[in-house]
């Protein structure tokens, strides 16, 4: 298995952490991917958040690192997690058979 740099390094972990900061799912620069049996857990749990957080969390991770106007506002976070909230929820109405009305989301929606 070869890392980039030994995870006890201070020199490479500064330079990847701090100095050059690299997303590891970032889509122009691939040379800083997960390595499959050493990072495990983000390989498992990428693929199964929707598209809209993949998003969030690339920008933030690759233009919001330098440029702060390109950051994602915690507004933003929070509308995209009451989105999820609301998908399960519905998600959870409709497998028990219990339709919730139009009044009932447009109450949730518009609290997000």
């Amino acid at each position: 298995m070869d890392l980039s740099f030994d995870g006890v390094d201070r020199d490479g972990s500064h330079r990847l952490c701090i100095d050059d900061p690299l997303f590891i799912f970032g889509p122009d620069n691939p040379s800083n991917r997960p390595v499959p049996g050493v990072h495990e857990i983000a390989i498992n749990f990428w693929p199964i958040y929707p598209k809209s957080l993949h998003d969030l969390f690339t920008q933030v991770f690759t233009r919001g690192l330098r440029d702060p106007e390109a950051r994602v506002m915690d507004n933003d976070w929070r509308k995209e997690m009451c989105r999820r909230y609301l998908t399960a929820a519905r998600s959870e109405f409709r497998s028990r058979e219990s339709k919730p009305t139009t009044l009932q989301i447009s109450i949730s929606e518009k609290n997000c």
